[in-house]
């Protein structure tokens, strides 16, 4: 395989070049993961519910609405 007129390219080069990106890839999120719990120990991030209910008069209720067919055709 040619690749910008005279550069040889194995499929073992490029095979460990995607590897190496995902490894790259996967340190960055590690960090980020890492850097996202801090900030959840420290009180920086408010984390919530993200469920909508609405109240009455005398119950809370929840609206869930469930699907009209299940599976098959």
């Amino acid at each position: 395989m040619e690749w910008l007129g005279g550069v040889k390219m194995d499929k073992e080069i490029i095979l460990v070049l995607m590897l190496v990106g995902l490894v790259v890839l996967g340190g960055v999120q590690a960090v980020q993961i890492n850097d996202l719990k801090d900030n959840l120990n420290d009180g920086n991030l408010i984390t919530g519910n993200a469920v909508n209910t609405e109240t009455t008069q005398s119950t809370s209720v929840r609206t869930v609405t469930q699907p009209s067919m299940v599976g098959g055709c």
